[in-house]
């Protein structure tokens, strides 16, 4: 192999390589605003804690879901009060979103850190059937996420199958969709 050749091989080499680990940083980083879309399902339970004193015990969400990073976990937490402002289907129990966060946790275990800004639940306590909607921001993570910054909104809906022995053990299936930069 003469120099000439050599040199033109070590270009497209160089070339190659650069070309590849341009496709690895861009599948892990983003520039402006990156629309994500997730869908997930899981079981939700009422805990023993009341971070406010209020009377009204966190709930804890874990979920799985799949969308703009593959495969991921959706874990949130909330808490919810009886509020008759919020405009229900006749026969449900209105309730408002007083707290929550959630964490996105990708496959290759970064994560993305969610902050709620409000939302709704409608119960129907006969059926034990609800459906909601909930909005706020991510701020950070873990990884690719560390600077993160963005907005999210979600759709939801489940069944309460163990209303009345006190843990609310729940279904819940719904949507994430928003938006994040850096």
């Amino acid at each position: 192999m003469n120099a000439r050749t050599f040199a033109r091989g070590g270009v497209s080499l160089c070339l190659a390589a650069l070309l590849c680990a341009g496709a690895l940083w861009a599948s892990a980083s983003y520039a402006g605003d990156m629309p994500i879309s997730i869908k997930y399902s899981g079981t939700g339970f009422a805990t023993a804690v009341d971070v406010n004193g209020d009377g009204e015990n966190l709930s804890l969400t874990l979920a799985e879901g799949r969308g703009t990073f593959g495969r991921t976990a959706v874990n949130i937490t909330s808490e919810f009060v009886v509020d008759p402002a919020v405009e229900c289907e006749a026969g449900y129990v209105p309730y408002t979103l007083f707290q929550s966060t959630a964490m996105i946790i990708v496959n290759n275990g970064d994560q993305l850190f969610g902050f709620g800004g409000g939302g709704t639940l409608c119960l129907n306590p006969n059926t034990g059937y609800y459906y909601g909607d909930a909005y706020g921001v991510y701020y950070g993570g873990t990884g690719r996420f560390a600077t993160a910054v963005g907005e999210y909104t979600s759709d939801y809906t489940g069944y309460v199958i163990e209303p009345f022995i006190g843990t609310n053990f729940r279904s819940i299936q719904g949507t994430l969709e928003g938006t994040l930069s850096k």
